[in-house]
């Protein structure tokens, strides 16, 4: 994103409270935020650029697998 972006501020600002938010969690909880959050913020820098080539059911269907495997 570049410095002078008029949503620069405003992804900061995300990055800074979800980070924090992780803080607040245990070690395993706070890595899977980590990948949940970078995944998110991928399939979403991906739907901007190319939406027809976002496979929805795909990232539905590993997003409840992952959340599956550690029982949140």
């Amino acid at each position: 994103m570049l410095a002078g972006s008029p949503i620069r501020q405003h992804h900061a600002r995300l990055h800074a409270t979800l980070r924090e938010a992780a803080q607040t969690h245990t070690r395993p909880r706070r890595v899977l935020t980590v990948v949940l959050v970078g995944g998110v913020i991928g399939v979403h820098a991906q739907w901007r650029v190319a939406p027809e080539a976002v496979d929805r059911e795909s990232v539905r269907a590993n997003t409840g697998a992952l959340l599956a495997a550690h029982a949140v």
